[in-house]
């Protein structure tokens, strides 16, 4: 009768899971990217875009000079020119 050959033992050693270092990472971007988005808002062309699409209803153009946003401070807008159609 040929000799029973052991089954291979199960490696109890858990190995690292990659997918919640990679969500941490992720989750970790998304909150800076959240944090740093008024500032890139007020800084960038976006702020006239943003005035121009709250006040669609306008006939005519709005331009911001300037913008200072932020999330426990208040709006101010700095240089608004409203010009009619």
């Amino acid at each position: 009768m040929p000799a029973e050959v052991p089954a291979p033992i199960a490696n109890t050693a858990r190995k690292p899971r990659r997918w919640r270092k990679r969500l941490i990472g992720l989750l970790i971007l998304l909150g800076v990217g959240v944090w740093v988005a008024p500032v890139a808002v007020a800084r960038t062309g976006l702020r006239n875009r943003i005035a121009r699409d709250a006040l669609a209803d306008l006939r005519g153009t709005v331009e911001v000079g300037g913008a200072s946003l932020g999330w426990f401070s208040s709006l101010e807008l700095r240089d608004v020119v409203v010009k009619d159609a």
